[in-house]
């Protein structure tokens, strides 16, 4: 917590009146967030590349991390056989349903990615439905369903002109070529695996929310 005062008073300056104490517990619970978040990756990062080697989780260290022994605790900690029953308990506690949905927006919010879909729209607001596949979905190189669905969709719009008998090439810039926006597909969408599509495409509670505002 001294570096959290630290920051507070070297990065940030406040208006006159504000409250500084709840400023200060606003951004410890999201340094606590985020803390929890690194950890994770931490340890996925292992598991993917040593298994359950933790010699070698030792050793590779997070990069944020800057005392290694505190590290080297932490590897201990996950080796026990109580952690590791608490780890399986909230895996099974997230899956058991079959219906899990993240949430993969990152530390952008929600009117920044609203933003985001608006201008591959041309400027057009995307659908409730849109937004909400495009928060809880999981990335494929990057990008959600969604991105990849509205990039498609305008690269297409911006193919080659039209061949004309009179010119030879269709004006881009006359009225006469029609601006089609496309209408979403949940169906066509490009998800990263059958079972994430499945969250949004067969099951009815999700497909009766989608519909909502769409």
């Amino acid at each position: 917590m001294e570096y959290v005062s630290f920051f507070l008073k070297e990065k940030f300056r406040y208006r006159d009146g504000e409250d500084v104490q709840r400023c200060r517990e606003v951004l410890e619970a999201i340094a606590a967030k985020r803390y929890s978040g690194e950890l994770h990756e931490a340890r996925n990062n292992c598991i993917k590349k040593f298994g359950r080697n933790i010699p070698a989780w030792k050793k590779s260290v997070p990069h944020w991390c800057l005392t290694h022994a505190y590290w080297h605790g932490l590897c201990d900690i996950f080796d026990t056989d109580e952690w590791q029953e608490v780890s399986k308990q909230n895996h099974d506690n997230r899956t058991t349903s079959g219906l899990t949905v993240s949430h993969y927006a990152g530390c952008a919010s929600a009117h920044q990615h609203f933003g985001k879909l608006k201008n591959l729209k041309n400027g057009e607001d995307p659908t409730m439905r849109e937004l909400y596949i495009h928060l809880h979905c999981r990335r494929d190189k990057g990008k959600s369903p969604i991105e990849t669905h509205l990039e498609a969709v305008k690269a297409r719009q911006s193919g080659p002109a039209e061949i004309t008998d009179d010119n030879g090439v269709m004006d881009p810039n006359t009225e006469e070529i029609p601006c089609v926006t496309e209408e979403l597909d949940v169906n066509c969408l490009q998800f990263p695996n059958t079972r994430i599509k499945a969250v949004y495409v067969s099951c009815p509670m999700y497909i009766n929310f989608l519909n909502l505002n769409t």
